[in-house]
């Protein structure tokens, strides 16, 4: 008996060493996101698995020449999928409106796509491809590292954001926000953690008490700034990949307007799907002021069979996608 308990004392000493470990490693991942060796088996298996049996295409396949009967079907998906997207921001909200912030290779054809989306839904359409012409390369993106947006263009969104909406019509909004919001965002309540996309650029994120990336508004799960609610859903341009959490552009856009309440709901490599997923969590507990829906060049590529298994369902149109990539490759 003696022997058994010995034993197993030493068991647990070795699982909790390797816990402390594997927490380190993991930059002391917070508790909510649960125990650290999960996370390390996670990673582990995954690695043994290989890559996934799945079907892909570059961002630049997706605008080559030869690719136009992929890329169209790939337009006809996200419009349907935007539709539905659109339809959800406008019940739930006064004023919505499309964000474009190209990729370090700006594709002309994206732009025109969501130009025209903007246009044919009758949605006002913020673009920063003009400041993207502007400034070198460098100065905003974090290249040659990271190819995410640098804090000085997290800064000129947010301005143009700002400036959109100081001068977007208020008028009458009966879409007053709740008394009270729940844990309604992608995230777990109050979490904090290092992370590392890429090598040599750690960053801490934090989570408000409502579960979106913390922008310094109100922290009190029962406290907004009177009913100028401001809900901002995207990608990684939008979350901050390799950001603090002061240096995002929604966080800009909470200093730039100290009178709304800015929820960061970005989402790192998610596209239209996931993101009509993340606002229909987003709104159940009561409408926004202002929904504003950030995109990229990437979006379309988002749609492609390889990020299937990161959405509720298959996007509009899955199998005429299939097929039409099937026919290029």
């Amino acid at each position: 008996m003696n022997r058994f308990l010995k034993w197993a004392g030493v068991g647990v000493a070795l699982l909790i060493g390797a816990e402390l470990s594997t927490g380190y490693l993991n930059f002391q991942r917070g508790s909510e996101r649960g125990l650290a060796l999960g996370w390390l088996t996670d990673r582990v298996s995954k690695k043994l698995a290989g890559p996934d049996n799945v079907t892909g295409i570059s961002l630049d396949g997706v605008y080559q020449p030869n690719a136009e009967p992929l890329r169209l079907v790939l337009e006809q998906s996200y419009t349907a999928e935007f539709a539905a997207f659109a339809e959800t921001a406008r019940a739930h909200s006064c004023h919505v409106a499309l964000l474009y912030i190209p990729t370090v290779t700006a594709f002309p054809q994206a732009h025109a796509f969501f130009t025209g989306l903007a246009k044919s839904s009758d949605i006002p359409f913020i673009t920063m491809l003009p400041r993207r012409t502007r400034y070198a390369a460098e100065q905003l993106y974090l290249l040659p590292a990271d190819p995410h947006p640098s804090r000085l263009y997290n800064q000129l969104t947010a301005r143009a954001v700002a400036g959109h909406l100081s001068n977007a019509a208020s008028g009458e909004c009966d879409r007053a926000a709740p008394a009270q919001r729940g844990v309604t965002g992608p995230w777990p309540a109050n979490l904090t953690e290092m992370r590392e996309t890429v090598p040599d650029l750690a960053f801490r994120f934090n989570s408000d008490a409502f579960g979106y990336r913390s922008t310094g508004a109100p922290a009190s799960d029962d406290t907004q700034n009177g009913d100028r609610t401001v809900l901002l859903v995207g990608d990684s341009f939008t979350f901050g990949t390799s950001l603090s959490d002061q240096d995002t552009w929604p966080a800009f856009l909470q200093r730039a307007m100290p009178q709304a309440t800015v929820f960061n709901a970005g989402i790192g490599g998610i596209s239209i799907v996931r993101q009509r997923e993340i606002l229909e969590r987003a709104v159940k507990d009561g409408p926004f002021h202002t929904i504003i829906l950030q995109v990229n060049d990437t979006d379309l590529q988002g749609l492609s069979p390889a990020y299937w298994r990161h959405m509720p369902n298959p996007p509009a149109l899955s199998e005429d996608i299939r097929r039409a990539l099937a026919a290029i490759q």
